[in-house]
């Protein structure tokens, strides 16, 4: 599309500078180019040649329209549009620029109006920000609450006086005290008992600290309610909380109790010996330790509203999370009362969350995502509906969601992925309304997931954050939107938040850049970290603003679409491709469970990898390869497509794409030769299951499920196939305890003699069973009843939580001596 260049701005900075029309119309067009594109290579065509500009440095106006042109050019793009400018004579004589696409005309145009003005008004003014506001940045989302079917409101029971999370909370007990207001695997609390323990546990802190307010309070215990207890008396106590996440080495968790310096350690009885312990490995022997649950007889409300108001001012911390750091030490980010409530505010509205609503709590609370969802739920006198996928598996949770009614639903793509694919095909859980996705790359596929499996009207949301700021930008995605990506966009900047994309020198641009976050409440800080906080977290026209290291496209509609950290976007013979889109078409083949799409370095250079888990039957890597040849150039399929038992995960739940394995020459699956123990028919019956979800020939009968590749979210479907054929759900205590199948089956053979392969399958995924199987799950814990003892009063049936266990079985594999007997599934 052409653009006609105004021929009085023209003239008027060729006269300011000295030069010809051409060449200021040369220095005009390149300029805005770069602001366009962040690359600072720009070249424009003309009638005689190619005029080649060097922005890498900033000079003034008048030095760029008179310096001589720069030599080619020989780099990559860091965004290839307006590649193809050119500044030529138009029909009248007027100058002409050819080359802008389409989508893009209508901005440049204006802003290149503008710029001529402000270059021709101050010659001597530095090139480096002449345009700090582009007619293309101008897009914003509109009324998000609309696409949930509500009104856009200020979350209920905020008066003037609620400026922190802990009277924010207080507000909601005032106003919903006998309300649900946490639904948990390890018991369920009113506003009212939710309030009493805080209370309770708030004033057993004072107790033992002498009645210091302030500092920080370490968390180590079950998730679930018991950690909301936890982390609410800390705020009450005007404390800041620091969640210990029971399942990471010790090491890493001594290492954050000691870099935090909590004054005191919050604990429940299962993790009380760890607490000790790592108290102990770092220097605090004496460390001021708590019990979480102690309680008081019911207090007047009025009474319990003023007790939980706590001591914190607004820009008080109010939580340090434990990030990983580039020196392999975890960092933790500092956040105040004032910012977390901005950004929950915002998550209210958006969602059109109301006392109605049951919102999903599956991170550790030593992630932000948790931070969302809780406070989004309890703030609003809505119920948070915390589930422990690691104890439980997802088995657990798609009940768990089904039972309680689960409105809001948040995870990371990974976890979502592998829910979906345990529910089955014809699987649904119609009471979620709103699904939110973060984290990851989100592709199409996922959209349509949603609107397979959940409500009818579901809005599928795409959000992007980081834990320095919470979510920054979303895109809501109502039922019948269109899919016009095979990578979701994460939409636009919500209220209160601007996001600015910048090129390697800091500089705006309007398509592809670094996102930097403008906003008043981006996190405090790193705690003891003052000049990677000074890195990170600077100034930017006028408003505190961090640095995300992430790379994100502006669309013109002024959706953002998320890049990654640069290695999502690659060339591959020269041809730029999207790796979410290869993924998003993989995902979406028959047989096809879950997907990634990688780039690695090849004997040609870089090539494309492709990492497959079949859903329920076996798959061809050929030919997966082939389907994706009829719908992808040549260029985009990838080199080998890797068969995998699972995705690995990180600790959040993300793709952990440096376990990713190599490609190796395909082989077929082969039965390991050797002598074997003959195994009964219990036995043929547990490996079978084991097989189905290791998606192997045969395992070995003393080795532990872990150790051949296994996770959690597959042990969940180990659960399920051994309730469909022993007629008896096993729980995930057991299923961890007993790591083997031989270990299993002696297990079972002893305490159910009767244990007999079911010659009639139970349903899978039952959820009208779902009440007898979290009661049987409730009963397997060896500590329950000294676990409920300190709840009794509040009407919660507490989960031991299974770590114990856990830390049992990695000394046992320690220990264990190798074993060559196989067990094989009958062909």
């Amino acid at each position: 599309m052409t653009i006609a260049l105004p021929p009085a701005a023209v003239d008027e900075l060729a006269s300011a500078c000295g030069v010809t029309a051409d060449r200021a119309a040369h220095a005009a067009v390149a300029l805005l180019a770069r602001r366009y594109t962040g690359r600072a290579m720009q070249s424009v065509r003309c009638p005689d040649g190619v005029a080649h500009f060097d922005l890498t440095a900033d000079g003034t106006v008048h030095e760029l329209a008179t310096r001589r042109p720069d030599p080619d050019p020989a780099s990559s793009y860091a965004d290839e549009q307006l590649t193809d400018l050119a500044v030529l004579p138009g029909r009248d004589g007027a100058l002409v620029v050819h080359g802008c696409p389409d989508e893009l005309a209508a901005a440049f145009a204006t802003d290149l109006a503008t710029l001529l003005s402000v270059m021709a008004a101050d010659p001597g003014r530095s090139t480096a920000d002449l345009l700090p506001d582009s007619a293309y940045e101008r897009g914003r989302p509109g009324d998000l609450a609309a696409l949930h079917g509500g009104p856009r409101r200020e979350p209920t029971g905020w008066e003037p006086g609620a400026d922190t999370i802990s009277t924010a909370f207080a507000a909601q007990v005032a106003r919903h005290p006998d309300r649900s207001a946490v639904l948990a695997d390890d018991g369920e609390l009113t506003y009212r008992q939710l309030g009493s323990a805080v209370a309770a546990t708030a004033a057993a802190v004072r107790a033992a600290t002498g009645g210091t307010v302030g500092g920080r309070a370490a968390l180590l215990c079950r998730h679930g309610a018991t950690t909301v207890v936890g982390l609410l008396a800390a705020l009450a106590g005007g404390r800041a909380y620091v969640p210990l996440e029971p399942s990471f080495p010790a090491g890493r968790l001594v290492h954050i109790l000691a870099d935090s310096d909590a004054d005191v350690l919050l604990v429940d009885d299962a993790y009380a010996d760890l607490a000790r312990r790592i108290a102990a490995e770092a220097g605090r022997p004496d460390l001021t330790m708590v019990h979480i649950g102690a309680h008081t007889p019911p207090v007047d409300l009025d009474e319990l509203v003023a007790a939980l108001a706590g001591p914190a001012a607004p820009d008080d911390p109010a939580y340090l999370l434990y990030t990983s750091g580039s020196t392999g030490a975890p960092k933790a980010v500092v956040q105040s009362h004032r910012n977390v409530l901005a950004g929950v505010a915002n998550h209210i509205r958006n969602f059109a969350i109301t006392p109605a609503d049951r919102t999903s709590v599956l991170t550790s609370f030593g992630y932000d995502m948790a931070v969302t969802d809780l406070f989004g739920a309890i703030l609003s006198g809505a119920a948070a509906v915390p589930s422990d996928i690691r104890a439980h598996g997802l088995g657990h949770l798609a009940r768990t969601i089904g039972r309680h009614g689960v409105t809001v639903y948040h995870s990371t793509p990974t976890v979502y992925r592998y829910l979906l694919a345990g529910l089955g095909e014809g699987g649904r859980l119609p009471s979620v309304r709103a699904v939110l996705l973060g984290g990851e790359e989100v592709t199409r596929h996922d959209v349509e997931l949603c609107r397979r499996h959940f409500a009818p009207g579901a809005v599928f949301v795409n959000g992007y954050g980081t834990t320095e700021i919470s979510f920054a930008a979303q895109h809501h995605l109502g039922p019948d939107a269109v899919l016009d990506h095979a990578v979701v966009p994460i939409g636009h900047p919500l209220d209160g938040i601007d996001v600015v994309l910048v090129d390697a020198a800091g500089r705006p641009a309007c398509l592809t850049g670094e996102v930097v976050v403008r906003c008043a409440h981006v996190a405090l800080g790193y705690h003891g970290r003052p000049e990677l906080t000074a890195s990170r977290f600077r100034e930017y026209r006028g408003t505190r603003a961090y640095w995300t290291g992430d790379v994100a496209r502006r669309l013109p509609d002024g959706r953002l679409v998320f890049l990654g950290r640069a290695d999502r976007l690659v060339k591959i013979r020269g041809y730029r491709v999207e790796l979410g889109e290869v993924e998003s078409r993989l995902a979406a083949l028959p047989g096809v469970g879950q997907a990634a799409v990688v780039a690695r370095d090849g004997r040609h250079g870089k090539e494309i990898i492709a990492y497959v888990v079949p859903a329920a039957v076996s798959v061809n890597p050929n030919g997966l390869r082939a389907a994706l040849a009829e719908a992808l150039p040549d260029y985009m399929v990838p080199r080998a497509v890797v068969i995998l038992d699972a995705l690995p995960m990180g600790d959040t739940g993300k793709l952990y794409v440096r376990a990713l394995p190599e490609p190796g020459p395909a082989l077929p699956a082969q039965r390991t030769g050797g002598t074997a123990v003959a195994p009964d028919e219990l036995e043929q019956v547990i490996a079978a299951a084991w097989c189905d979800a290791l998606g192997v020939a045969e395992v070995d009968r003393h080795t532990a499920f872990f150790d051949l590749g296994g996770h959690s979210l597959l042990l969940a479907l180990v659960q399920e196939r051994l309730q469909q054929a022993l007629g008896e759900r096993i729980s995930m205590l057991r299923l961890l305890e007993f790591p083997t199948v031989a270990g299993l089956a002696t297990h079972l053979r002893a305490a159910r003699p009767e244990a007999r392969p079911s010659a009639a399958p139970a349903a899978r995924g039952g959820h009208q069973a779902a009440d007898q199987a979290t009661k049987a799950e409730s009963v397997d814990a060896p500590n329950a009843a000294a676990a409920g003892s300190a709840w009794s009063e509040l009407d919660v049936q507490p989960v031991t939580d299974p770590g114990h266990i856990a830390e049992r079985m990695r000394r046992r594999r320690a220990a264990r001596q190798g074993s060559t007997e196989r067990v094989e599934t009958p062909s």
